[in-house]
């Protein structure tokens, strides 16, 4: 009894000693800089707890089709860039919506600029490839290797993915070429794949098709004038409305990331609208290249975010997927 006795005076003396401020005799004016350093430690717990209570939300620069387009959107302060992909046989790939190579850029320079954007600290988390041809050529040709969609997901794992740009592969509607089974079989950790399409069918795509890992699953669904078929947000079965399927796909809780497109300037309250129903980031700027506008646009967004409690801007150090 006599041992249990002084086992709980230590027990006292140490819960008082630990519950006060250490203050050692010839620093006791330094204690106010204890209690600042320990409130300043609190302050960053409490910034990182509502960090992470906070959902990313990707701003996502439309059509950067050549090095201007990409220094424009970067200045501007996007976190990830849109970029179409055009295979143009022996010419390999380039940045272009249409093609021919004059109306862009070689894909092995524009993945330099990128990357090297990155390096030097700028936030673009990732870069999404709009597939015009996935198909165009076949990897398992040797005069086709270089327009084939294995040599463009190697350039992205040389040059992007090894500086934090994580990719995205963009397809439209729920195709299932060559090009989508060679990517699907062997993703990295950096790489996602994306179908443009309505919440139900792409549910079954994916299940069908893969990948397994629902992190990897990235749906996205617009329109070129945001405004048109835009929908309530709240119609029941497979409207093809915008709002209402973006809202069905992020609720279904079957895709990584929700995307919609595309934003212009003063369409705040269709993006506000979007927002509320949890989309994960949009795709900005005008039909056309990105430029005009596409600031005003962007910084709209940025403006609209401060004011949404549940969102917070995607830093670079944020992963995707």
């Amino acid at each position: 009894m006599r041992s249990l006795h002084y086992l709980l005076s230590s027990l006292s003396v140490a819960a008082v000693t630990l519950a006060s401020p250490i203050v050692i005799p010839e620093h006791e004016g330094n204690l106010a800089v204890r209690h600042s350093t320990t409130n300043g430690f609190d302050n960053t717990l409490s910034e990182l707890g509502t960090k992470a209570a906070k959902k990313p939300f990707y701003a996502i620069a439309h059509r950067c089709n050549n090095i201007s387009a990409v220094q424009q959107a970067v200045n501007d302060g996007a976190n990830a860039i849109e970029m179409d992909l055009f295979s143009e046989g022996k010419d390999g790939w380039w940045a272009s919506h249409d093609g021919p190579s004059e109306n862009g850029t070689r894909a092995k320079e524009m993945f330099n600029t990128v990357a090297a954007h990155r390096k030097a600290g700028k936030p673009i988390t990732f870069v999404w490839l709009d597939f015009k041809n996935p198909d165009a050529c076949d990897p398992g040709k040797p005069a086709e290797w270089g327009c084939s969609i294995a040599a463009l997901r190697d350039l992205a794992r040389q040059i992007l993915e090894p500086q934090g740009v994580r990719v995205l592969y963009g397809f439209y509607g729920v195709q299932n070429g060559s090009a989508y089974r060679l990517l699907e079989s062997d993703l990295t950790a950096n790489e996602a794949l994306n179908v443009d399409g309505r919440s139900a069918p792409l549910q079954q795509f994916f299940n069908k098709n893969g990948p397994s890992d629902i992190q990897k699953r990235v749906a996205s669904y617009g329109w070129t004038q945001l405004e048109e078929g835009f929908g309530n947000c709240t119609e029941s079965g497979d409207a093809h409305l915008t709002c209402t399927q973006l809202r069905q796909e992020v609720i279904s809780g079957k895709f990584g990331k929700v995307f919609s497109w595309t934003a212009v300037m003063d369409q705040v309250q269709l993006v506000q609208k979007l927002m509320g129903v949890g989309i994960d980031g949009i795709i900005y700027g005008l039909e056309g290249p990105y430029g005009g506008n596409s600031t005003q646009a962007l910084a709209q967004i940025r403006s609209l975010l401060a004011q949404y409690g549940g969102y917070r801007y995607a830093e670079i150090s944020d992963s995707p997927w």
